[in-house]
């Protein structure tokens, strides 16, 4: 009996160089590709890492997401590791990336036999691993621990009580969102990392639910709000950080402009990934404001489901 073989227009292969991928670089070899993930013609997808690729946290996460979103619409997923030691097997393996990847995911050489994240969780300041985040029960220490961790590295700051308030309402608005309005049976996650290097640390909150934009765009539409007609995804988002748009109405539901106003009174970029397009907020002054200097997006990207935010804050 022949054995039947997968066919190559069928296969998406994500190749991910030799350097440092970040969500914005984990897009691009995405963008990329031969044919989406996520499309009905996809069978397989296959993420292949060199040897000596380096992967951020905000990366990771996106990466995470995606194959347990491609295992939940049965499609094979491969993750494949060159080298004898890889760093990026290593990184994931300390993060908790395979204590959070859907068994159905294959592993080539092998899954890590030791969990490194089991080991050593909570033994770094300087890092907090990826943790779930489970949309039908609240884990309620998270943002804390977000919050306190962000405080810690930042040692520049006169007043880190203010810092560590400040972070936890970000957080803890994030990570409501994943209960209020992802509508998601698959995890989501959050993550916090100190880059020593270039002294920032990263703060990472993701979903694999309905998007913020496919719940806010149809709100818009019932109640014929003709301010943002014509407004393109990347821009509604913008809005949204700066202002507060809301599909509740007038005053209600502004809680990622809340998060964007604490976020910036510590200079912190802001990105978001949704479903089909991405946007990089630089704070300005004291507000995020729209020009090619300070913001940029792309529309029309492969998808990704959900709602993905990283903050990068530059530390002292």
């Amino acid at each position: 009996m022949k054995r039947r073989v997968q066919s190559a227009k069928n296969t998406c292969q994500l190749t991910f160089p030799p350097q440092w991928i970040s969500a914005i670089d984990f897009d691009n070899v995405l963008s990329t590709a031969n044919i989406e993930p996520h499309d009905s013609q996809t069978k397989e997808i296959i993420f292949k890492f060199q040897s000596d690729t380096k992967i951020l946290i905000d990366a990771a996460v996106q990466m995470l997401s995606l194959a347990n979103q491609l295992i939940k619409k049965r499609k094979k997923v491969r993750m494949i590791f060159d080298g004898e030691t890889n760093d990026g097997m290593g990184y994931l393996n300390r993060m908790g990336f395979f204590e959070e990847l859907n068994k159905k995911v294959k592993v080539d050489p092998n899954r890590p036999s030791v969990p490194l994240s089991k080991i050593y969780r909570g033994s770094n300041e300087r890092i907090l691993e990826i943790n779930p985040i489970n949309p039908t029960k609240k884990n309620k220490r998270l943002p804390s621990l977000l919050a306190s961790r962000l405080a810690n590295a930042e040692t520049g700051v006169i007043d880190k009580k203010q810092l560590q308030d400040s972070a936890f309402t970000v957080f803890g608005e994030l990570i409501d969102n994943v209960f209020q309005h992802s509508s998601t049976k698959i995890n989501g996650y959050a993550a916090f990392q100190v880059y020593t290097k270039n002294n920032t640390a990263k703060v990472v909150v993701s979903d694999s639910g309905r998007g913020i934009l496919e719940t806010l765009k149809p709100a818009l539409k019932r109640k014929r709000n003709q301010k943002y007609r014509g407004f393109s995804d990347t821009q509604l988002i913008v809005e949204m950080f700066k202002k507060g748009i809301s599909r509740k109405g007038k005053n209600r539901g502004c809680g990622l402009k809340a998060c964007a106003d604490e976020a910036i009174k510590y200079k912190a970029d802001l990105r978001v990934r949704l479903n089909r397009c991405a946007v990089f907020l630089k704070p300005s002054g004291t507000k995020y404001v729209s020009n090619r200097n300070t913001t940029y997006g792309f529309n029309g990207l492969p998808l990704l489901k959900g709602t993905h935010i990283s903050f990068s804050f530059h530390l002292a």
